[in-house]
């Protein structure tokens, strides 16, 4: 045979071996597979080639479907990242809460003791003794039930550590405006952590950091708590002095400039509302409306103002 003839075949074999390499490797992708990796009926095998050109209008909607599949599970993913999103923002709205909660209460508890107080003056320059008694038990009742003021914390699944250290700082619930940067703080630190929520935080993990966001507290706001700077610095575990005493102790300053309203609320926020209604913390009118939204979004806010 001439070697020219040979030279024609080989290149001939070359070819078809490349477009059969080919046709297995785009035949594979939908699903094709070789002789010995078939399973089924060995009648009904296909060559790549055969499976290529087989009902190519299946092959089109198989391709449609794919991409439909592709398509829904992007869409999956963005709703699973909006649903973190939507997470987080609801333990936002859920700390916020919490914070307002013990605020209330506290100021709840010292309106009750100021009167007390006013009737025992009254009782005393009028020499009623048996009043001023009786008065004395309301005001010690009234202190004995101090401790269980962080109950409704529980209910919203704050962690035992942090109910235990919100109670001994007593500063992050008297005063709204050091509430809401040590807030905004502990979130930043979270974050620089690498975390979105502390859910996954040991107890010894959560109150390091609270520890560190004290600290960082008392030295943007010496003033507030009675200390110099240099006595925060020489304080690293932040076990420096508390602020005592009822709502009102320590004056915040005015965040203002903040346009949302009552109906901007969450609607577990606008659901705490009657219960503080019916407790009577707040009037059911617009005026309590007005107080308590801005309260909420306060403490909520993360640009707090220095």
């Amino acid at each position: 045979m001439p070697e020219e003839v040979i030279q024609d075949q080989t290149k001939e074999m070359d070819q078809t071996a490349e477009g059969t390499a080919a046709a297995e490797g785009l035949a594979r992708e939908d699903g094709w597979v070789s002789k010995d990796e078939w399973k089924g009926d060995p009648a009904d095998w296909k060559t790549a080639q055969d499976f290529l050109n087989y009902d190519g209008a299946s092959r089109k909607q198989l391709h449609e479907r794919n991409d439909r599949l592709f398509k829904e599970i992007a869409e999956v993913k963005r709703s699973l990242k909006a649903a973190d999103m939507r997470s987080a923002e609801y333990e936002r709205n859920m700390r916020a809460l919490v914070a307002m909660q013990a605020q209330a209460i506290a100021q709840t508890r010292e309106s009750a003791r100021q009167e007390i107080i006013a009737k025992q003056r009254t009782a005393a320059q009028e020499g009623d003794t048996e009043a001023f008694e009786k008065l004395e038990k309301e005001r010690d009742k009234l202190e004995k039930e101090a401790p269980r003021a962080a109950s409704p914390a529980q209910q919203i699944n704050i962690p035992l550590d942090v109910q235990e250290w919100i109670r001994e700082n007593s500063w992050f619930t008297n005063n709204r405006t050091l509430s809401v940067a040590a807030q905004s703080e502990y979130t930043d630190m979270l974050a620089a952590r690498g975390y979105e929520t502390d859910a996954n935080l040991s107890p010894e993990e959560r109150i390091s950091i609270l520890n560190e966001v004290k600290t960082s507290i008392q030295r943007r706001y010496a003033d507030k708590f009675g200390i110099k700077p240099q006595q925060v610095e020489a304080d690293p575990a932040g076990k420096g002095p508390e602020v005592f005493g009822g709502a009102g102790t320590v004056r915040s300053k005015p965040t203002g400039g903040n346009s949302k309203s009552f109906v901007d609320l969450p609607k577990e926020a606008k659901d705490m509302y009657g219960e503080f209604v019916k407790a009577g913390v707040y009037k059911d009118d617009k005026a309590g409306k007005d107080k308590y939204a801005k309260g909420f979004f306060e403490h909520q806010s993360r640009d707090m103002e220095e």
